[in-house]
């Protein structure tokens, strides 16, 4: 595959890039038209991002789609690191959040909102309430705008 940039473009395009690479594991093959995919990319790739709480701090990395099913419902696992107050080392897992989708065909934009954790997973197999509950607190009342485009290509894999 071949990529020509021009050195207006390149950061543009390098954002682009950097959503298929961590969302799919590889770029897509057809060059993507940045001038559709330009608003809200920025929220796109504002990953990792870090919330912090009296009990201790979630980061959260770059979404991984699952599904879209009937483009209503966002399926996607998260990759996380839970530090709790106290403890030297993070504990790694992931989080399966689902969220509902609205779709606005002018802006070509989708509007994420009412995120909820359904699973969290980690290594340790050990069941913490307290480490779930700064999970499901990380993603409450979020809501994002993403380009239309760029999730229709996340489900294409």
């Amino acid at each position: 595959m071949e990529i020509h940039l021009n050195r207006r473009t390149l950061p543009q395009r390098f954002k682009i890039m950097f959503v298929c690479l961590f969302s799919i594991g590889a770029f897509a093959a057809d060059p993507v038209d940045t001038s559709v995919t330009s608003p809200g990319l920025d929220q796109l790739t504002n990953y990792p991002r870090v919330e912090q709480f009296e009990q201790g701090s979630v980061q959260v990395d770059f979404p991984s789609l699952e599904s879209w099913p009937d483009f209503r419902f966002l399926n996607a696992w998260l990759p996380v690191e839970v530090l709790l107050t106290g403890d030297r080392k993070p504990q790694v897992g992931s989080a399966y959040v689902q969220a509902l989708t609205r779709i606005d065909f002018e802006q070509r934009t989708v509007v994420i909102s009412d995120l909820q954790v359904r699973d969290t997973r980690f290594p340790d197999e050990a069941a913490s309430a307290i480490r779930d509950q700064l999970v499901a607190r990380a993603f409450l009342g979020r809501e994002s705008i993403v380009p239309l485009d760029v999730l229709l290509r996340l489900t294409r894999s």
